[in-house]
């Protein structure tokens, strides 16, 4: 719950990456968490599971190159 709260307070670009149809960390936590960070950035990513660089190694990499380009 601290660091929930303290997430307002992170003022750097936070990129979030998150499978929509992953059934252990639910898609809305991924939209909250994106949300609660006030340069957050949310990519959902098809295909994409609890183990995303295992499961879309690819996108992941070019989402990360993207985000650090901009």
């Amino acid at each position: 719950m601290d660091a929930a709260e303290r997430l307002s307070g992170f003022t750097k670009p936070a990129l979030v990456l998150w499978g929509p149809e992953n059934v252990m960390m639910r898609p809305e936590n991924g939209r909250r968490l994106a949300a609660a960070l006030p340069r957050g950035r949310l990519v959902e990513v098809a295909d994409g599971f609890t183990l995303m660089p295992e499961d879309q190694p690819r996108v992941c990499a070019e989402e990360i190159r993207s985000f650090a380009a901009s």
